[in-house]
């Protein structure tokens, strides 16, 4: 059993005064350290964040690349643990048209923000288990650019589990309800929602009675991966979030 963990980290801004990434940062390692998961999804990890991370916890590894054209920019970054899995395969593409482009982005109802994917291939070394690991952060603005990325994703993994043939999760910020129109795509596909019914994930640092379609953050996977049970992060140290969504946790077997 695997504990996978999609977790937006919530990017560096002074504006967020006291729950600026400085502050959170040691509440956020005290906790990956306790709770020790198995594979973690980042979304909104800027370069020095993702330094901070990885100078802070040497027991993972992390890959991923940034969105801008010059491959730095925010990272949707996957971190596993090195004493568990070998990486066999790292690739980002970019959710548009044109997926090896960097920085490229749907050409309309699309913020200015470019929009990627990292994939991981990895092999459990006690086992020889592999499977693949998807980690995104789909637009904030454009639906239709989070359609088209729906669409693209599902061709990508399809095109990817018949080269590899690996079981595979997927994580991400996927800024969509699950009723939403980009949400029912991928259930659509066969996938299924490992923490249906959590409730909302984006809750604006403590926003009381959050909207149920600010349940944004998700863990998707095919019927062939089996889900032990979810959980929501929503521990709090005083008035220190460890993020302005929830993380989800998901315990699964391949």
């Amino acid at each position: 059993m695997y504990r996978i963990v999609s977790f937006n980290l919530r990017y560096d801004t002074p504006h967020d005064g006291l729950q600026q990434f400085p502050n959170r940062l040691p509440f956020i390692l005290e906790t990956l350290r306790r709770k020790s998961p198995d594979v973690i999804g980042f979304q909104e990890a800027l370069q020095h964040m993702r330094e901070s991370l990885r100078d802070a916890l040497p027991e993972y590894d992390f890959a991923g690349g940034g969105r801008d054209e010059d491959r730095f920019g925010e990272c949707s970054l996957v971190a596993f643990r090195r004493d568990k899995f070998n990486l066999n395969e790292c690739m980002t593409f970019w959710l548009s048209p044109t997926p090896d482009l960097p920085g490229s982005r749907f050409p309309e109802d699309q913020s200015d923000c470019p929009r990627a994917c990292t994939m991981v291939s990895l092999t459990d070394t006690g086992n020889g288990k592999t499977f693949a690991v998807y980690n995104l952060h789909t637009d904030h603005e454009g639906k239709i650019a989070r359609l088209r990325a729906s669409k693209e994703l599902l061709e990508r993994i399809a095109q990817d589990t018949k080269r590899r043939d690996l079981p595979f999760v997927m994580t991400g910020d996927f800024n969509a309800g699950p009723e939403s129109e980009e949400i029912g795509l991928l259930l659509g596909a066969g996938l299924r929602d490992l923490a249906a019914g959590s409730g909302p994930t984006f809750h604006n640092y403590g926003r009381e009675n959050p909207p149920a379609d600010w349940k944004i953050d998700y863990i998707f996977a095919p019927e062939s991966v089996t889900c032990a049970g979810y959980r929501l992060w929503k521990e709090k140290k005083g008035e220190l979030f460890l993020s302005d969504h929830y993380p989800v946790a998901a315990e699964v077997e391949f």
